[in-house]
């Protein structure tokens, strides 16, 4: 179970789509808000999480995730940034803000597989 956080249709979608071909259930959330009430109503065991959002960004919904998650006891899940900034300096920053990886877009199926081996260790059978 893995929710997809965009605040672009054409993003969600395409993200949605690897993850199903490559044998997994995904959620989509069109922004920071709709991921929060995604979360309160359900558990995922992992999230794609783009950091350049209008309503609430990336930064900002997973911080308030882990800590409304943590709070009701809950499984807080792997979380991984979806962003176009590749400089080694945002890299960091990511992985500062407790971000378990960051992927690249646009994303690919061999990327998306990758981190969610590193991750999990699951791998998909295509």
């Amino acid at each position: 179970r893995i929710l997809v956080v965009d605040d672009h249709h054409v993003n969600r979608f395409i993200s949605r789509r690897l993850l199903e071909k490559l044998g997994h259930s995904a959620k989509e959330a069109d922004g920071g808000y709709s991921a929060l009430d995604h979360l309160s109503r359900e558990d995922f065991d992992l999230i794609f999480m783009d950091i350049m959002m209008p309503d609430l960004d990336g930064r900002t919904t997973a911080d308030l995730a882990r800590r409304k998650l943590k709070a009701e006891g809950r499984p807080v899940p792997p979380i991984v940034a979806m962003s176009a900034n590749t400089a080694p300096e945002d890299y960091h920053a990511i992985l500062q803000d407790g971000f378990a990886t960051h992927i690249e877009k646009p994303i690919s199926l061999a990327e998306m597989e990758a981190v969610i081996f590193e991750i999990t260790g699951y791998k998909s059978q295509t």
